[in-house]
């Protein structure tokens, strides 16, 4: 803990007493305010600051009020008082009053009140400006992610028929059917051979295989392979 302790005299003056990191004791000689001062009261403030000007009124803390009575009748400006003091373990104060060099009374201040531990804020804070940041972070990825396109791979090309070309899928068999009644072919048998020479006048390396009976006029005699 840091800091100054200040004494009021007689509500008259403001002396610097001691340190609260100080290492050794203080002895502070105070003088009465009007001849023949019998009684008085001394105060002792705790302040951040060394100098009792550069504290404010909320910085000044009252920590201690002494009365002293019977002090020895003398003129204003005398010395009467002596203040002795130090800090032990820096959170007690220890006081002696001396009158005529003789302890009349011995007062023990507690400082730990004065003491200010950290601030919750100095915890919460940092762990949740890096939770943030991540947070952050994390979706910056996403969306970058999200609007970058994906490399497409080509395939092998896909063949495309040609207008003339009729694709027929292989080993597919096409029914044709004459009428025994007739040399002519039906419409239906004609549109199929038409297709047929279409494809092979396209396709130079393609052969046409005919396999099955034609029947002349229906009768068993003149059934004639053809191959």
């Amino acid at each position: 803990m840091k800091g100054y302790i200040f004494v009021e005299l007689f509500e008259k003056r403001i002396k610097s007493f001691l340190s609260v990191s100080g290492a050794g004791p203080e002895r502070l000689h105070l003088t009465t305010v009007k001849d023949l001062q019998n009684s008085g009261m001394i105060k002792l403030y705790f302040c951040p600051e060394e100098e009792w000007e550069f504290c404010s009124d909320e910085e000044r803390v009252l920590i201690k009020e002494i009365i002293i009575d019977e002090i020895p009748q003398v003129k204003s400006g005398t010395v009467a008082i002596d203040l002795l003091g130090r800090i032990e373990n820096r959170v007690t104060l220890l006081l002696t009053v001396l009158l005529d060099g003789e302890p009349c009374q011995e007062i023990a201040v507690d400082l730990s009140s004065l003491s200010k531990s950290p601030s919750l804020k100095y915890f919460i804070i940092p762990p949740l400006l890096i939770f943030l940041l991540l947070i952050l972070y994390l979706l910056f990825l996403k969306s970058y992610f999200q609007s970058t396109p994906a490399a497409i791979t080509p395939g092998p090309p896909v063949p495309t028929a040609t207008a003339e070309e009729k694709i027929i899928p292989a080993f597919t068999p096409v029914l044709i059917y004459f009428n025994p009644e007739s040399a002519k072919l039906s419409f239906g048998a004609k549109g199929k051979l038409e297709n047929l020479l279409t494809v092979l006048k396209v396709r130079s390396s393609g052969t046409l295989y005919i396999t099955g009976y034609c029947a002349l006029y229906g009768s068993e005699r003149g059934r004639e392979k053809l191959s």
